[in-house]
């Protein structure tokens, strides 16, 4: 018997095979100036592929940082309480300061969120 993902995937392949079909058999094409924006487009896509790796990096920088400043190869922010402090920082940030604004509850929410090296018994 043959899971269910495979049942799935094959549906999603045979559907997309059958609009690809369709769009050919129509004479459906490009816009005529499609020529002149593809250099625009493969820019623009350049750019997010980049920052998406940038962005990508970074996390990955930061839940290793976060596992070695915790010693624990488990660590996530939700069960660390990094998600709670950081939210708890900003709301005091912004109570504080009267102001909403990123630029102030940043800071609060860095210094919320930091982790905490826990207290070892003797």
């Amino acid at each position: 018997m043959r899971s269910r993902a495979f049942w799935i995937c094959a549906i999603v392949c045979v559907l997309a095979i059958a609009v690809v079909s369709y769009y050919r058999i129509s004479g459906v094409s490009a816009p005529v100036d499609a020529p002149q924006l593809y250099p625009e487009l493969r820019s623009l896509a350049r750019d997010r592929l980049l920052a998406a790796l940038v962005v990508g990096a970074c996390l990955g920088v930061g839940g290793v940082l976060l596992r070695t400043a915790t010693s624990n190869p488990l660590a996530d922010p939700h069960i660390t309480g990094v998600n709670a402090g950081a939210a708890f920082g900003a709301v005091a940030a912004a109570f504080v300061t009267g102001s909403a604004t990123g630029a102030l509850l940043l800071p609060g929410a860095l210094i919320g969120g930091a982790p905490r090296r826990p207290s070892r018994s003797r």
